[in-house]
């Protein structure tokens, strides 16, 4: 339920947010709608603390609260001609479908930037007021909270494009799946390039086993490595940010306090079956160091990595980094 899943921690970020109802969303690709930008949201759509009731009946093992993770296609929309839409109409009417189940008068909460922050005009007029632009601030840092979550859904759109820029080649794209990856249960990380591999289907389990399969999940990743990574990739051209060097930094900021968030607060890290080599066990045991290291492991009680392709290598390099620590294996 909704406090099980820790929704009132995410409640409180609402002050600047407000959700997306989901029917609004699957209602407005159907009826071939461009997607509106924040400011012009009918007040009907929108899922704020005064009707949460409509999201509090949960969806299949997480909270009825889609995060979407895509590369927007155009710098003044990110969907312009409704191409992202297009291809996420099923599994969108899957999940709202899903939610139903608990009732008639449940829907998800849709977490898509365009429509939740205050935007600039699709021609790059700035029209925002200064209360506006200082809800867009104010939530914009608070992004990484969505993102890092142990039970909002997040579906990252890792399908092939065509655009120069695929998705990992985005800055932004980078963190949302690295935060992502923190601390999330493995049933909420969701691929549609799996979905769709997995042949589309339409009924929750059968969705979730394709999309959390094709899932490329990564191990969590010291926030000096990440921002060494970006810093590298922003310098030879290989990761693109929209705002060069402000979203850059932005972006290093927001994936620093979604480790610290995710790990600081967390009982059980669960790493299990996700197909790691001795490679990635090695770049868990550096983010892992880095967490004991900044006092971020002290109420961490399990750790399970069972399942994972590694040898002696790659389990000697995680024992290593949680001595001193009361963390048990499981």
């Amino acid at each position: 339920g909704w406090q099980r899943c820790k929704g009132p921690e995410l409640e409180a970020l609402m002050d600047d947010l407000g959700l997306i109802d989901l029917a609004f969303l699957i209602e407005c690709i159907e009826e071939g709608v461009p997607l509106p930008r924040q400011q012009e949201v009918p007040k009907g759509a929108i899922i704020a603390k005064d009707n949460l009731v409509k999201i509090k009946g949960g969806c299949g093992y997480g909270l009825a609260i889609l995060v979407l993770s895509y590369p927007w296609r155009a710098k003044g929309h990110p969907d312009p001609n409704q191409l992202t839409c297009k291809r996420l109409l099923n599994v969108l009417k899957m999940f709202l479908k899903t939610a139903k189940k608990k009732g008639e008068h449940f829907t998800m909460g849709v977490m898509w930037d365009y429509l939740v922050l205050p935007q600039k005009k699709i021609d790059g007029t700035d029209d925002r007021t200064e209360a506006q632009k200082a809800k867009f601030g104010r939530a914009l840092h608070t992004m990484n909270s969505w993102y890092m979550d142990h039970r909002t859904y997040v579906l990252v759109f890792d399908v092939e494009i065509d655009d120069p820029r695929p998705y990992l080649a985005r800055g932004w794209c980078q963190f949302e799946l690295r935060a992502s990856g923190l601390i999330k249960d493995c049933r909420c990380l969701w691929s549609l390039a799996g979905y769709e591999a997995g042949g589309s289907p339409n009924e929750y389990y059968d969705v979730r086993e394709a999309a959390t399969c094709g899932a490329s999940r990564k191990p969590p990743m010291a926030p000096p490595a990440f921002a060494e990574m970006l810093h590298e990739g922003s310098r030879t051209g290989t990761i693109t940010f929209t705002a060069g060097k402000a979203d850059l930094l932005v972006v290093v900021k927001q994936y620093e306090l979604a480790f610290e968030g995710a790990f600081k607060k967390t009982v059980e890290l669960d790493f299990q079956n996700l197909g790691w080599s001795d490679e990635e066990m090695k770049e868990l045991a550096r983010a892992l160091t880095y967490a004991n290291e900044k006092g971020l492991l002290n109420d961490t009680e399990r750790l399970g990595i069972f399942g994972n392709y590694y040898t002696h290598e790659g389990l000697t390099a995680v024992v290593e980094a949680i001595e001193g620590t009361n963390i048990t294996f499981i």
